[in-house]
């Protein structure tokens, strides 16, 4: 059974690239985890960070526009 889950998702993975909004989740969700990871056992300092991305991800769901993603447009990530 488990040995069925890790193909299906092999298979998964091959037939679909990722995109720039799959790339910007990744990316924005990836320094999420890090910063509570970091304000959690290192400082609270990194809470800010945490906020920062929060609150950029906010913005541009009405602005329609947000920094990694003309990062990732300059790299030639498929849309």
């Amino acid at each position: 059974m488990l040995a069925r889950g890790f193909g299906c998702w092999k298979a998964l993975v091959k037939e679909k690239k990722m995109t720039i909004n799959d790339w910007l989740r990744a990316i924005a969700g990836f320094f999420v985890f890090v910063s509570v990871a970091l304000g959690y056992w290192v400082h609270p300092a990194f809470f800010i960070f945490t906020a920062f991305v929060g609150l950029n991800l906010f913005q541009s769901a009405f602005t329609k526009w947000c920094p990694m993603i003309s990062i990732l447009r300059a790299l030639k990530v498929s849309e």
